[in-house]
């Protein structure tokens, strides 16, 4: 496997880069102390294979003119796959949209546009960069010593075990492939452009030279990618330069988290959620213990207390499909404020799980749990994927341009507020159809982005107006359409009833505990469980009339016939690069194996809801 490069570098202004670049603060601060911020290098990475597979590296180099060393503070790829491996590996990377033609690059990402006055600004797409004559190659071949041949210097990062909302412990994580085929192109057929933002604004950060940053040096060849490294499949990061990893014997360092989006609490407006039940068999209950036991990761460990268990409390598992108006931080860091803001759509899996003591049998400290999520924001997957131990992916939620009864659709997605392109006016939640897996250059061979979930409403649509206000004081309500994601009937294990059921049952709409685990993938630092409490203010809510039919897919479950009772671990054609560990493509496995990947749902088992809701982390230690 082997991927092609182009580096750039140019002078930047470390007072604005102290002030811009919070998204991988950490190894950003240790460069900086260090005396190895001196230029800014911008590398563009090219699969050979999958020529328009792209990521684009903005890193501090040590050197202007020959640098051996980077430091990547910020990375964007059209790759979702590519985006989850770089961060696995101490490379801070997200999507975006990425072209190459004809030597002309073009970025268009998630940012934060520039301030106008007082006004708050909302994250949008906008072009972030261009730059023209990148020419990858490799053609040809020079000598090896003519360029430079840049490593970079990482950290890995996660939450400390006790400290969330304030520590994370890191590790060195140094990467550097082999670089060959190395040439130094013309800087004359070079020139790069940025777009001014209030974050990442990256026109602060360079030192312009009048309309154009001065480039100082360039190289180009090819990464000849190693056995373990970041672009393969491989858990553990390639020695670089001599330096080996460090031992696992070797306590991982604790330092202060500081980021731009600043300590974990959020407060999420004009939020509106249609929510199904999906009341599954008690004999499920095993699979879907399964799918929590990344929560039990205490009981593998050594010189800990391992006296309780987390289980899955009811089979009745909850899907929603949430839009979230306005999501602000309530305590960011310069640049941005605490007016500013962003939306998004959310597909998300909920369970409720409990703590059951080894020597007793009540189970308590309800609490839900997320094994599969998704989101059209890139910030959002970034900071829940590091920080809140939602292991979120991207998709992209979808109207039907065209419903016909003879299946001929025209699925479009929609903006992350619900707006279509030039449009004014939020299409309604409901008419959200589709939520898929957005093209991907990991699986070339595709020829439709993979549907995750289809939702087919009662004919004649829905009011958006009859909804109730939730009263607190009738949550226990016997009425079937109680005002809760799980009701009384839902929990059959004497373990779960009394006073864990009435528990659940009071919280209902209005407020619940979350409990995740970090770090969501393989990387070497510590697990730890991260605790949230969600408030939710001026519920309202509507039982609709009618029969709702969800339709679940993934990639290698209904594709595939006759594969009934296979294992989760076990290999069926068709899902070749599927996440075995992935929770949406597990549970389609499940549902499959009940013959429940077409699930309708009357009256009473599917909801809409709208209201405000803040979102606060806690610290183990207070937990």
């Amino acid at each position: 496997m082997s991927h092609s490069f182009w580096i750039a570098t140019m002078p930047l202004d470390p007072a604005s880069l102290q002030g811009q670049a919070r998204s991988a603060d950490l190894a950003l601060r240790a460069a900086i102390d260090a005396g190895r911020a001196g230029a800014l290098a911008v590398e563009i990475i090219r699969d050979d294979q999958a020529q328009g597979r792209l990521a684009l590296l903005l890193s501090v180099a040590d050197d202007l003119a020959s640098p051996t060393q980077f430091t990547c503070w910020l990375a964007y790829s059209n790759d979702p796959g590519w985006c989850n491996r770089f961060c696995a590996f101490g490379i801070p990377m997200l999507e975006a949209h990425i072209e190459l033609s004809g030597g002309h690059l073009k970025v268009h990402a998630a940012v934060y546009p520039t301030r106008v006055g007082l006004n708050p600004v909302v994250l949008s797409d906008q072009p972030l960069i261009e730059i023209q004559g990148v020419d990858p190659g490799p053609y040809g071949k020079s000598d090896p010593e003519s360029s430079p041949k840049p490593w970079y210097a990482q950290f890995l990062s996660a939450p400390d075990v006790a400290q969330q909302t304030r520590d994370v412990l890191t590790r060195p994580a140094p990467w550097e492939v082999q670089r060959s085929d190395l040439r130094s192109p013309a800087r004359n057929e070079a020139a790069i452009k940025v777009q001014a933002a209030a974050y990442p604004d990256l026109a602060a950060i360079i030192e312009a030279q009048g309309a154009m940053p001065a480039l100082a040096a360039l190289s180009a060849g090819r990464l000849v990618d190693s056995a373990q490294s970041i672009l393969r499949d491989s858990e553990v990061p390639q020695p670089s330069h001599g330096v080996e990893p460090p031992s696992k014997s070797v306590p991982p360092q604790r330092q202060t988290s500081d980021s731009v989006f600043g300590r974990p609490r959020f407060r999420f407006e004009e939020v509106e959620i249609v929510g199904f039940r999906l009341e599954l068999p008690e004999r499920t209950l095993p699979k879907l213990q399964a799918l929590a036991d990344a929560l039990n990761f205490h009981r593998k460990l050594s010189g800990i207390r391992t006296d309780f268990s987390y289980r899955v409390s009811t089979p009745t598992v909850v899907i929603e499909l949430l839009r979230y108006g306005r999501m602000r931080s309530l305590e960011p860091l310069a640049p941005l404020q605490s007016d500013d803001s962003m939306a998004q759509h959310e597909l998300i899996v909920r369970l409720l799980v409990g703590k059951v003591d080894d020597d007793g049998s009540q189970a308590r400290d309800a609490a839900q749990y997320v094994p599969a999520i998704f989101v059209d924001n890139p910030w959002s997957k970034y900071v829940g994927r590091e920080m809140q131990g939602f292991k979120k992916e991207i998709a992209e939620f979808c109207i039907d341009e065209r419903p016909t009864p003879d299946d001929q659709h025209d699925f479009h997605p929609v903006g992350r507020d619900g707006k279509r392109p030039g449009e004014e006016k939020a299409e309604p939640l409901t008419s959200i159809v589709r939520v898929r897996v957005p093209p991907s250059f990991e699986h070339v061979d595709d020829s439709q982005p993979k549907a995750l979930l289809d939702i087919q409403y009662p004919a004649g649509g829905i009011d958006d107006d009859r909804f109730d206000r939730v009263d607190i004081d009738a949550i226990l309500n016997s009425s079937v359409f109680t005002s809760s994601r799980w009701r009384q009937v839902d929990f059959s294990d004497v373990d779960f009833r009394r006073s864990f059921a009435r528990q659940a049952m009071k919280e209902g709409f209005n407020r619940y505990r979350s409990v995740q685990v970090t770090p969501v993938d393989g990387r070497d630092l510590p697990k730890t469980w991260i605790n949230g409490g969600f408030t939710l203010k001026d519920v309202q809510a509507q039982f609709p009339i009618g029969v709702a039919v969800l339709k679940l897919g993934a990639k290698g479950v209904d594709e595939d016939e006759g594969d009934e009772g296979v294992d989760d671990d076990e290999a069926v054609d068709g899902d070749e690069g599927v996440d075995k560990d992935d929770g949406w493509f597990r549970l389609c496995k499940l549902l499959k194996s009940e013959n429940m990947l077409e699930i309708s749902l009357p009256t009473g088992d599917w909801y809409r809801l709208k209201c405000s809701m803040d979102l606060s982390i806690q610290n183990g230690l207070d937990w």
